[in-house]
């Protein structure tokens, strides 16, 4: 059986994409690239949350499973929307890499940093680390060579990518206290909601424990009323049958912040992120929320 993978065309998708078809030939599946260019990759002149957040990345790909040029699309879970597209489904997360983000150094005396996300420029204000920032856009090593070009302190990416990338050696970086995006450092793998074939293959590929945590991740997002591009964040920590959560919104500024946490049995664990949701939404999320979006 072959089965026909859609991918950006970026070198981490292309990278992700290589593993998940890397993994399916282990299985004895015969495997097809089919290489998108995506709306998202051409607009790089503005950021994100102006052009309609990071679901540009995925509908594009996606199409091309729902009008069966592609039987699995690969994605960067914390890229996908919260809401299935219909007609798709989601066959599987793999084992996950690190959530973390951090700060690749540059070494130098500019107090600037290369950061385009919301919900990382306003954690990081909070920290008071004395940055400001530069909005920047592209795959990594566009990232990073912006970066090296302007003489910016640092750059802010996922350590994941670094990692798939490789890059994680060639470059000093620290780990940064904020909360990661829902989903960060998992894959999603989107398959036809009617296809049993590639989901019984597709499904091997999961791990439950990415699974459940990632799962409730996207509830907390969706609970919260808005997608990925939301200065919002959440870690969940699994240790046996118990899994906890540590979640918060943010002012874009940094000057405003609620954080809270829950933990239970890993069996309520999607009901527990959204508690966890509605918890901050009361305490004054909701406030936050609504004055970012205006």
């Amino acid at each position: 059986m072959k089965i026909r993978i859609a991918t950006r065309g970026s070198e981490l998708a292309l990278v992700q994409s290589r593993w998940v078809a890397g993994e399916l030939e282990k299985l004895g599946m015969q495997t097809e690239l089919v290489i998108i260019k995506t709306q998202g990759d051409l607009l790089l002149d503005k950021p994100l949350h102006e052009i309609g957040g990071k679901g540009l990345f995925t509908k594009e790909v996606d199409r091309a499973v729902l009008e069966n040029e592609a039987d699995l699309s690969v994605h960067s879970l914390k890229d996908m929307p919260v809401e299935d597209e219909e007609g798709l489904m989601l066959g599987a997360i793999p084992k996950r890499e690190s959530c973390d983000d951090v700060l690749v150094l540059n070494n130098n005396g500019e107090s600037k940093i290369g950061c385009g996300s919301l919900r990382r420029r306003s954690q990081i204000a909070r920290l008071d680390l004395g940055y400001s920032f530069e909005g920047v856009r592209g795959n990594i090593h566009t990232r990073l060579e912006k970066m090296k070009e302007n003489d910016w302190a640092g750059l802010v990416v996922a350590e994941a990518a670094l990692k798939r990338l490789g890059l994680d050696s060639e470059y000093e970086y620290k780990k940064l206290e904020i909360l990661p995006a829902a989903g960060q450092g998992a894959l999603g793998l989107r398959i036809r909601d009617n296809d049993r074939a590639v989901s019984e293959i597709v499904g091997k590929l999961s791990s439950r424990a990415a699974f459940i945590s990632a799962s409730a991740e996207s509830e907390f997002l969706k609970c919260l009323g808005g997608g990925c591009h939301l200065p919002a964040g959440i870690k969940s920590v699994l240790s046996g049958n118990r899994i906890s959560f540590v979640g918060g919104v943010f002012s874009v500024s940094g000057d405003e912040g609620i954080v809270a946490e829950e933990e239970g049995d890993i069996g309520d664990a999607k009901s527990l992120a959204v508690n966890l949701a509605r918890t901050i939404l009361n305490m004054g999320g909701k406030e936050i929320l609504d004055r970012t979006v205006e």
